[in-house]
């Protein structure tokens, strides 16, 4: 087993397995993390001052969002270590864990957020995100642990100023309860799913204000 907890993998290795892409293009854009935090907007700032907040920007796919400076950000080599995605057009763009993965010393579920940008141009005129999350769901429920999933309606919400669709899959362990919350953004021929994993008996405060200051688009 890898450095990767056996109880946080397993939801991340569940979700990421059921990705299909749409088309293919030659290669992959880039997604490296910049050394230097760019500069906050105003609402970000406030989010900084109360939480110390670093920021992120990922220009290629006009996203920024804020961590905790304490949270764990997974470099390009632990990603592929984490779930390595074949498909030219699907970018594992950004993980981060609460705690470092490298010196645990708890037993505790190391909560996490991860984010998926899936190039769909090709498959624009056709492409339906309800359908896609029908599949999605569908395609979830043929794994091994079926048994002990559930789910929640899908509903509307915002990413942003980004309209959003957003579901939630509980899973069910011996003396332990898992809750992942899926996002699913549209924008400029990308579909961005963003996923936060934590326990059921603990307080996501940090995961919320992480998604909060996800922006996608031209405010990004």
């Amino acid at each position: 087993m890898n450095k990767f907890s056996k109880n946080t993998l397993l939801l991340f290795v569940l979700s990421l397995s059921i990705f299909v892409g749409c088309s293919k293009e030659a290669k992959n854009p880039k997604n490296e993390l910049s050394d230097n935090v760019s500069a906050l907007d105003e609402e970000q700032e406030e989010s900084a001052a109360n939480y110390q907040y670093e920021k992120y920007q990922f220009d290629d796919f006009s996203l920024s969002l804020v961590v905790p400076k304490n949270w764990y950000v997974l470099n390009e080599e632990e990603r592929k270590e984490f779930k390595k995605i074949e498909d030219d057009n699907i970018n594992n763009i950004f993980v981060v864990f609460k705690d470092n993965i490298n010196n645990r010393d708890t037993v505790e579920f190391n909560q996490n957020l991860y984010i998926i940008v899936e190039n769909i141009k090709n498959n624009k005129d056709k492409f339906s995100l309800d359908k896609y999350i029908e599949k999605y769901i569908s395609d979830m429920k043929k794994t091994k642990v079926a048994n002990s999933l559930s789910f929640s309606n899908t509903e509307d919400v915002k990413i942003g100023d980004n309209k959003a669709k957003k579901f939630i899959a509980s899973v069910s362990y011996p003396n332990l309860d898992i809750k992942e919350e899926y996002y699913f953004v549209l924008y400029d021929n990308h579909l961005y799913t963003i996923v936060s994993t934590y326990a059921e008996d603990t307080q996501p405060t940090d995961l919320n204000n992480i998604i909060d200051s996800i922006k996608i688009g031209k405010t990004a």
